[in-house]
């Protein structure tokens, strides 16, 4: 009977993670409603429109920094409570102004809980589910549901926009579910024995003054050049298409859903590889991007483009669920907060820092003029990361 309950609650702690997960990891649907704002407010220029979705990640960066401290600090069933509820209120906020500066500041906010927020459910992911197969799995089908749920969001804002653009901002409101859960994720625990094992190093966990190891940092340092390499393809792929003719922007819009839909597959499976080749798929999915983005590298077909799209999700969701894993496994308990937050400011920021860097490396080697260019830098830095991900591999499988 005890089994019985105890599997219960298992159960609905996962589906609890999950649903932070879904929400934690979709705060910037605005995308979809950028037009109709511009309608709304037709004397506000187009950049300071833009500023609705880049506020939100620019904010985020350094809020996602000190989300490791805040959560340490003031508890993690605290901070997730408190700032969803900030960011539920401000991200509704919206529909009931009308002044477009006090918007941009209401988004500030969004942006500043996202970046508190988002790291959140790994951590929790790694404090609920000391086992390692289940862990993996769990962080699979968190990455899943955010798939799932960014189309939801995307396509209901969208639809709520074109009655009233005001309706759009209502989509906040579906964060009042994952405050619900969040009342059912665990306190954090004191440390109650001297050691835990994660990975394959036993870890003193009563030390607060704790360092993060270096393959912390190797895996913090390949989610930032992961996003970064994975960046040509939102750059790029739709002037590829429009500018040698190979379908319109409905196909364009094709590519980024296949890329979600790819995504989606990758994360659903990511929990049984890893069971089944552990540190491998690391490599696995570097391959797999690769010759997703090799497809936009040289192919001239809209249908390479579609596999293209499909195939480099699934292998970037794969490789970045693999790294957020990796970072909870090599992090001693007491840091991994900390490391969860860094990761995800390198990440945003590799996202931010994309639009300036492909331009300017390809006018560093006269390139400028080449769509495709891009996609040769990145499919560069895959292999040489690749390489990477092997040779660690084998080093840990010596330890062993």
């Amino acid at each position: 009977m005890d089994n019985i309950i105890a599997k219960k609650n298992n159960t609905f702690l996962i589906i609890s993670v999950l649903m932070l997960f879904s929400w934690c990891g979709n705060l910037n649907g605005t995308a979809a409603i950028l037009a109709n704002m511009a309608e709304a407010y037709p004397t506000v220029p187009m950049t300071s429109i833009y500023m609705l979705s880049t506020l939100v990640s620019l904010v985020s960066i350094p809020f996602s920094l000190i989300s490791g401290w805040v959560a340490d600090r003031f508890g993690m069933k605290k901070t997730l409570i408190i700032f969803l509820i900030i960011l539920v209120v401000a991200g509704v906020g919206p529909a009931f102004i009308t002044s477009f500066n006090a918007i941009l500041v209401l988004r500030a906010l969004v942006g500043a809980s996202h970046g508190i927020i988002y790291p959140l459910p790994n951590v929790v992911a790694t404090k609920s589910f000391p086992d390692e197969g289940l862990r993996s799995k769990v962080m699979g089908w968190g990455q899943l549901s955010i798939c799932i749920f960014s189309v939801l969001i995307s396509a209901a804002s969208g639809y709520l926009a074109n009655i009233d653009v005001r309706y759009a901002w209502y989509i906040y409101l579906v964060g009042i579910i994952a405050i619900v859960f969040a009342f059912f994720i665990p306190e954090d625990k004191k440390p109650t024995q001297a050691t835990e094992k994660t990975s394959n190093v036993h870890k003193d966990i009563t030390n607060s003054k704790e360092k993060m190891t270096s393959l912390s940092w190797f895996f913090i340092i390949a989610t930032m050049l992961i996003v970064l390499f994975a960046y040509p393809f939102y750059l790029n792929v739709s002037s590829i298409i429009s500018a040698e003719g190979l379908g319109t922007s409905v196909q364009a819009g094709y590519t980024v859903s296949l890329w979600t839909a790819g995504g989606a597959v990758g994360s659903f499976i990511f929990g049984f590889l890893y069971e089944k080749i552990k540190g491998y798929v690391g490599t696995v999915g570097s391959i797999i991007m690769f010759l997703g983005l090799a497809c936009f590298a040289f192919g001239h077909s809209m249908f390479l483009m579609f596999v293209g799209a499909f195939v480099g999700g699934m292998g970037c969701v794969m490789m970045t669920t693999y790294m957020f894993l990796g970072i909870s496994l090599a992090t001693p308990i007491s840091r991994v907060s900390t490391a969860m937050g860094i990761a995800s400011a390198f990440l945003n920021g590799a996202a931010f820092v994309s639009g300036y860097f492909y331009p300017w490396i390809s006018n560093l080697f006269g390139a400028a003029a080449n769509l495709r260019f891009p996609f040769y830098i990145s499919m560069i830095g895959l292999v040489t990361l690749s390489i990477f991900f092997v040779i660690m591999t084998k080093k840990q499988a010596k330890t062993v």
